[in-house]
């Protein structure tokens, strides 16, 4: 299965802008998830065909997204 395309430079100031305005319940999540605490990698703000999702584990493809307030808001999507 095809992914799409993953991390786009287009998107690497909005990742970093996530990351930099996490809310409480991402900040609580990745105290756990960091550093392979739980024996897996994870990383934040993962971009995946144009949208950013809050977690991501490369060895099984795996995506994380909180729900929240912050998904109510306008969506940021990449046109191609």
């Amino acid at each position: 299965m095809k992914l799409g395309v993953l991390n786009v430079k287009d998107l690497k100031n909005r990742r970093r802008q996530l990351r930099k305005d996490a809310t409480e319940t991402e900040i609580l999540l990745w105290k756990e998830l960091r550093n392979n605490q739980i024996g897996h990698r994870f990383v934040r703000q993962y971009s995946v065909s144009g949208y950013v999702i809050d977690f991501y584990c490369p060895k099984y493809r795996l995506g994380v997204e909180l729900e929240g307030g912050i998904h109510r808001k306008s969506t940021f999507r990449l046109t191609e």
